[in-house]
């Protein structure tokens, strides 16, 4: 019985697959080298590099095709899109995001990156004015100040010949969303700094690998897997952050709070006198 189950499955994944395959003028043409059953995901294995290759390949692809080309990864289908018409398109009428997005909710939970559409709409509103000039101004020494760092950093490169540039603009990065949107200088503390550079770092490798590999995208399987539990290591890392925030940020608090008394006693001992 089993044996027939799985013949029969096979037989409908293989009659899915050449359907799907069938040309339809209302979609755009096929990225070369789709496989039955597994689609392009052959394309997708290896390394960061090799999945980089790809992207630039396909992108290149959908300029050829007139701005978009689909492929697939086992019965999901994917689009590149490289006209900027079509991207602003589909940015504002496609909202509801893939299942893909789940696989970072254990790190940023049901944020802006990854929450259903009522709850993105709600946070998109709030969020509007903390992207306004008036706010964007006021950290302008701050992203001066960091641009002039990562110039410093990158000058140990001068005159070596090409280099890996990702490992300066990550750390930049992360100081520079630390700095604005938490408030906090993650320098101060070189330990937890390194951990949560590093626990980034992890963390990305972690979800883009699991993307590559398909079999990987079922909860049931990823989470009796060796990756998962590289993920959980990283995670106890990364939520470790607001906790070392919340206790600098009352600490900045407290002490704010005990100079101003301060300042106001002694402004009062002078008026009295």
């Amino acid at each position: 019985m089993l044996t027939v189950v799985l013949i029969l499955s096979l037989m409908a994944c293989g009659i899915l697959s050449w359907w799907r395959r069938i040309p339809n003028k209302d979609e755009p043409p096929a990225y070369p080298g789709a496989l039955p059953l597994i689609g392009h995901a052959h394309l997708l294995l290896g390394d960061s590099v090799k999945l980089w290759n790809f992207a630039k390949k396909a992108c290149l692809e959908s300029w050829k095709a007139g701005g978009a080309v689909s492929f697939s990864i086992g019965p999901k289908v994917f689009y590149v899109v490289t006209d900027p018409e079509d991207f602003l398109k589909i940015s504002n009428t496609c909202l509801q995001k893939d299942h893909i997005y789940e696989f970072f909710k254990a790190w940023l939970g049901n944020g802006l990156a990854t929450s259903s559409v009522p709850v993105w709409k709600i946070h998109r509103k709030l969020l509007n004015p903390a992207f306004s000039p008036t706010v964007l101004h006021g950290f302008l020494d701050v992203f001066n100040g960091q641009s002039r760092r990562l110039v410093k950093d990158l000058e140990v490169e001068v005159g070596k010949g090409q280099f890996d540039h990702w490992i300066y603009t990550r750390n930049n990065t992360l100081e520079t969303l630390c700095l604005t949107v938490m408030g906090v200088d993650i320098k101060d503390d070189q330990k937890l700094y390194s951990e949560y550079i590093n626990a980034v770092a992890e963390i990305n490798s972690i979800m883009m690998e699991r993307i590559q590999k398909f079999w990987l995208h079922s909860d049931f399987i990823y989470n009796w897997s060796a990756l998962k539990r590289k993920q959980d290591a990283c995670l106890k890392i990364l939520h470790n952050m607001p906790y070392f925030i919340l206790k600098q940020r009352k600490a900045d608090y407290q002490n704010f709070d005990k100079k101003q008394i301060e300042k106001t006693a002694k402004g009062t001992v002078y008026l009295c006198c």
